[in-house]
């Protein structure tokens, strides 16, 4: 009985730690990293050499695809993955002060897509597809639309072009 009762706890304490061990894994699966080697996933060009903002999927399989552009990012999220759904989607965010004229490589801290409020239809050079801008807030959203003569979307609008 004894042998039995020490298997039983044996048993639970294993199976918690292996439970904290997972949930420690998905949390570190789905934080966004920054890029300095790794190619765009959707056209090759090197990431890192790119202006903000830039894009990252993670999928469930803990991988992590990055994308030089927020057109990138569109194009890429719109293709089946063999890495199945994005567990995350994150996506560089621009300082509210941000000025047109100044591109940066820089990296700029990473926001989740959902959250995020992003600029369109605004005359700047894209690295690739359609030009966008992302901010944490609609105020600076629409401050940086207004200076650029854009609209403000959120990432859904943007990635089925209902806006």
């Amino acid at each position: 009985m004894r042998k039995l009762i020490l298997i039983l706890c044996f048993s639970l304490l294993s199976t918690a730690c292996r439970r904290d061990q997972v949930t420690r894994q998905n949390h570190t699966a789905t934080v966004a990293e920054n890029a300095d080697t790794e190619t765009c996933a959707a056209c090759g060009m090197v990431v890192r050499e790119q202006p903000a903002p830039r894009g990252q999927v993670i999928h469930r399989d803990g991988t992590h695809s990055f994308l030089c552009s927020i057109g990138d990012l569109v194009h890429f999220l719109a293709v089946p993955s063999p890495s199945g759904k994005p567990l995350m989607v994150y996506t560089e965010v621009m300082p509210d002060d941000f000025e047109a004229n100044i591109r940066s490589t820089s990296w700029q801290p990473w926001g989740k897509a959902s959250e995020l409020f992003f600029v369109t239809d605004i005359e700047l050079t894209a690295v690739m597809g359609k030009p966008a801008l992302t901010f944490r807030t609609r105020e600076a959203a629409e401050k940086s639309s207004k200076k650029l003569t854009g609209k403000v979307v959120i990432f859904n609008q943007l990635r089925t072009g209902k806006q």
